[in-house]
């Protein structure tokens, strides 16, 4: 590593900006180093992605290879920043990966579930041709399997906000609207309120 790198997360995204051989190092301390000192390098890299993805696409395959981590953090920052790169994905890396990127929805780990719920939207939205494939396995989340009833409550929530955003399109289709009214029964307050929040928004749309 010739130039120490930063440990101040936004200072250390302006530096990989600057020099983008040194987000491989970044990586690599991301993959290294113990516990809390790897949020400073998985916040840099998400602040760049979402700045400039462009500068981090070259590194797709090194990120991609991230996604199984066993460390929870790595993963959840390697979900992120391949959604963050469908947008700029010009030589199509995600098109083999979808199926095994979207599989943590099915459980075990709710949090991991959350994360992909939120990155496969954004896919979704880079990536309309991929729009019905994701939808459908969003409304799949009520068979999910996680540590408790409560964690399915909570990502069907995630779903909700996901299929959200997708626009009028997904807003008026039948699955979507029946799955939100199902929903606006659900014992968890905030996801009732979601699936609320949703159905208006296609009332609206139509």
């Amino acid at each position: 590593m010739s130039v120490p790198l930063q440990r101040n997360a936004t200072a250390l995204c302006a530096q990989l900006a600057r020099r983008p051989a040194a987000i491989r190092d970044a990586l690599e301390i991301l993959r290294t180093e113990p516990g809390s000192k790897k949020f400073p390098y998985s916040k840099a890299l998400l602040l760049l992605a979402e700045k400039n993805p462009c500068k981090i696409y070259p590194f797709f395959d090194e990120i991609a290879a991230l996604l199984k981590h066993p460390n929870n953090i790595i993963q959840w920052t390697a979900i992120r920043l391949v959604a963050a790169l469908a947008e700029v994905d010009t030589k199509h890396k995600l098109d083999g990966l979808l199926a095994d990127y979207l599989k943590p929805i099915s459980g075990p780990a709710m949090i991991t579930a959350a994360n992909t719920i939120g990155g496969a939207a954004r896919i979704a939205q880079a990536r309309p041709e991929w729009r019905d494939e994701i939808i459908a396995e969003l409304l799949r989340v009520t068979r999910a399997c996680y540590a408790t009833a409560e964690c399915r409550h909570i990502a069907i929530g995630h779903a909700l906000t996901a299929l959200a955003s997708l626009g009028p399109a997904a807003l008026q289709r039948r699955d979507v609207q029946r799955f939100a009214r199902r929903q606006s029964q659900n014992p968890r307050p905030a996801t009732r309120r979601k699936a609320a929040r949703l159905l208006r928004r296609a009332h609206t749309a139509a």
